[in-house]
């Protein structure tokens, strides 16, 4: 759909452009705009972001610089995937704790932790080793020996102190405690539609902490982080629960097993983990897939009621 004919029915992109951005760009706008209907990954991305133009949870100075971003760039409509990876691409010599280094690390606004302040994390556990350990895995056996040291408590989260919690600029994912009764990894991958357990055997860590050792807080997620990791797979899109339109909200991913809500995520800044923070942190080790993720069609949930 391009501006020209969305201009009149509400569309929330020109609603925000006109607010915030010079009329001499509707032109590019308007180009760049239908080069996302062509194929469903492209346009899952705009619908996408037509729902951050429609919130509240990003704020507006970010995702404006971010659109000028886009539309200043040769020719954005001839490859937009592209455009928008190189836009959001990572200093090579940024700090992690430095937000300011590109300014579209997790650019949303604070919202509320859950009731009792925990929020957790899940991560492959050969991806959490490696990062912990510095070193490269030798096969599956290291990681059910790294996984028995865990359960067993020879492994803890000392391991952590000193490191980082989150890779350079990338957001950290949390949801709250709803899936820590979960056992297996397959149950909490399509729950949070982690789709990078791609293979039966792959097992999930759970990372919980209080959200009070986030110096920044814990932010509403956007399209912006949703991005970080290529915006071309990221075709599932965190959105907020029916109902919630006031106000900077938690999201909620889409299953991938049902097609229906999900549970609820949040993002938050990379974490240095400090001794007092390290002893905050709780590990548990899930079961391994039995099953790669369910094959889903990006039609079908183009045509979904819950995105």
């Amino acid at each position: 759909m391009a501006l020209s004919a969305a201009t009149t029915a509400g569309n929330p992109l020109s609603s925000f452009w006109e607010k915030v951005l010079s009329r001499k760009l509707t032109n590019l706008l308007e180009k760049w705009d239908g080069s996302f209907d062509t194929q469903d990954d492209a346009r899952l991305v705009r619908k996408s972001m037509l729902r951050e133009c429609a919130g509240d949870d990003i704020q507006p100075d970010i995702w404006a610089q971010f659109l000028k971003d886009l539309l200043y760039q040769d020719d954005p409509a001839s490859y937009p995937f592209e455009v928008i990876d190189r836009i959001l691409k990572i200093p090579s010599d940024a700090a992690p704790e430095d937000l300011s280094a590109d300014g579209y690390t997790a650019p949303g606004f604070n919202i509320a932790p859950p009731t009792n302040g925990n929020v957790c994390h899940y991560m492959r556990l050969d991806r959490f080793i490696e990062r912990t350990t510095g070193m490269p895995l030798g096969g599956d056996r290291t990681v059910e020996i790294y996984a028995n040291e865990i359960r067993s408590g020879r492994v803890t989260e000392n391991t952590l102190e000193g490191r980082f919690l989150g890779t350079g600029h990338f957001p950290v994912w949390v949801t709250d405690d709803s899936l820590s009764h979960e056992t297996a990894s397959d149950v909490v991958r399509n729950r949070l539609a982690l789709r990078s357990l791609h293979s039966p055997g792959h097992r999930l860590i759970e990372l919980k902490y209080d959200a009070a050792l986030l110096v920044n807080g814990i932010r509403a997620p956007t399209v912006l982080d949703a991005w970080r990791g290529g915006s071309r797979q990221s075709w599932i899109f965190t959105k907020r629960k029916q109902g919630e339109i006031n106000g900077p909200a938690w999201g909620y991913t889409i299953d991938l097993d049902t097609c229906h809500i999900g549970a609820p995520e949040a993002v938050h800044a990379p974490l240095r983990v400090s001794k007092e923070a390290s002893r905050n942190i709780k590990l548990r080790v899930l079961e391994p897939t039995s099953s790669s993720p369910p094959e889903l069609s990006l039609f079908g949930l183009l045509e979904s009621t819950y995105i």
